[in-house]
């Protein structure tokens, strides 16, 4: 990339290396470029390593990321969430229980993950299973009905992933 562009590759950049190659399942080349990295890598590139190991099941390597991630950012709820979510798709419960126990331990939180709209001149802001804005039970009720849409026009994968 500086050679051929003049452009010194950033903490960003090696980030969305790591991301193409997990999710062109070469996990192993994944691992290969982070340890031949001029920089260690930082919370969002094991972030998405892990979200790799999520995508192709390979709990021996999201294993790995997890020690790195939790040393980085220990005090992140979303990140136990991550990993925890990793060993459920993996049935390994046992696994997931660790790291919500974990979680619970060092009393971290999840942030609840909210969203802001513009329609028209106003800003809209939705927080994840809250109801609190005005227009709720309409919103709900037409988010319902694109979700019966989707699932009329999709199919399911063999994990249970919907295909739109």
């Amino acid at each position: 990339m500086t050679k051929d562009y003049a452009i010194p590759p950033e903490i960003d950049h090696y980030a969305c290396m790591v991301d193409l190659y997990g999710r062109s399942n070469q996990l192993e080349k994944a691992v290969a470029f982070m340890e031949k990295m001029p920089v260690e890598p930082d919370s969002i590139i094991l972030s998405a390593f892990l979200n790799a190991c999520r995508a192709n099941r390979n709990l021996e390597l999201a294993r790995m990321a997890e020690n790195k991630l939790l040393e980085l950012e220990g005090d992140n709820g979303g990140r136990y969430f991550q990993l925890a979510s990793v060993y459920a798709l993996g049935g390994k419960w046992d696994e997931m229980g660790r790291v919500m126990r974990m979680m619970r331990g060092k009393e971290v939180k999840k942030l609840a993950g909210c969203s802001w709209v513009q329609v028209g001149s106003g800003v809209h802001i939705f927080t994840s299973g809250a109801r609190s804005h005005p227009e709720a039970e309409a919103i709900y009720c037409t988010l319902g009905f694109l979700i019966d849409e989707l699932y009329d026009k999709a199919s399911l994968d063999e994990n249970g992933s919907l295909l739109i």
